[in-house]
């Protein structure tokens, strides 16, 4: 048996009868399945069931909460390496510290007042 998608109109669900591969519309314009096609308007299955603009939107959504998957997953990245970048940046500055207070000229006393200042 067909599974019948909701009306794209209304959002109801519509009975699919095993006799009627068809759809008609009711007095209302919502299609409905009948034993009966009593008015011409009326489509197949396939066709009803066929939502190309809901479909791409579908596929457009599953990108983009893909790409955001992997725009998080490399943020997460970016942010580890920042924090052993700062790690070994912070270990640097204290040997050159160090350096510079070993070194008694003037140029280091200068350097080490601009760096603690």
């Amino acid at each position: 048996m067909t599974v019948l998608k909701p009306c794209p109109f209304c959002g109801k669900e519509h009975p699919v009868h095993r006799i009627a591969p068809v759809i008609d519309y009711d007095g209302m314009g919502h299609p409905v399945m009948g034993e009966y096609i009593e008015h011409i308007s009326c489509i197949p299955i396939s066709i009803w069931n066929t939502r190309p603009i809901e479909d791409a939107l579908r596929k457009q959504l599953d990108t983009t909460i893909y790409e955001a998957k992997l725009a998080n997953e490399a943020f997460a990245t970016i942010e580890k390496q920042d924090t052993e970048l700062r790690k070994q940046l912070d270990i640097a500055i204290e040997y050159i510290k160090d350096d510079l207070y070993t070194d008694k000229s003037y140029e280091a006393v200068e350097i080490l007042k601009k760096l603690e200042g």
